[in-house]
């Protein structure tokens, strides 16, 4: 991940569990939202923008899951140093 990247949202956005997951290999700062705070945001946008973005979530888990079956219920493991 690169600076100012967002990890975690779709499971945020649906519920879900996470179909990722991340380890820092150096120093990192990150800045946790309440989902409380998150669901707030959610429900006072507009809505059609709030049920655009769960569509677009759902279609990402439905590819996610066509790529690498077993993905929603287990999270990826990908070694990024190398990259």
């Amino acid at each position: 991940m690169t600076p100012g990247e967002i990890f975690g949202a779709m499971s945020a956005i649906d519920g879900e569990p996470r179909i990722a997951s991340a380890r820092a290999v150096e120093d990192t700062v990150c800045i946790a939202i309440r989902r409380a705070i998150f669901e707030q945001k959610i429900a006072a946008a507009d809505p059609f923008i709030a049920a655009l973005l769960r569509w677009f979530v759902h279609q990402s888990r439905e590819r996610a899951m066509q790529w690498h079956p077993g993905t929603s219920k287990e999270p990826i493991e990908r070694d990024l140093t190398s990259a």
